[in-house]
């Protein structure tokens, strides 16, 4: 199904968004953890596009879509519960 109504449009871009502020908050976690512990779970030191060691920016679509996908899962379970 396609969105053609300008609704449609703006839920399918919230959406997006919500999955994108999910991914920048998961990195913020991270980051916050390596300042109290002084250590992270992963080490991207030496890749290309790593920021600070922490985060790649070519991984940014694989989380965002994960973040999107647990989003949905937790709306489901949650009109399940509810």
């Amino acid at each position: 199904m396609r969105c053609t109504t300008a609704r449609c449009r703006l839920r399918a871009f919230a959406a997006v968004g919500r999955a994108v502020l999910l991914t920048v908050f998961l990195f913020v976690c991270v980051g916050h953890l390596r300042r109290a512990t002084g250590q992270c779970p992963w080490d991207y030191g030496g890749a290309r596009w790593a920021v600070s060691g922490l985060i790649r920016l070519d991984y940014l679509p694989c989380w965002a879509a994960a973040c999107w996908m647990f989003e949905r899962l937790f709306v489901a379970l949650h009109s399940r519960l509810g």
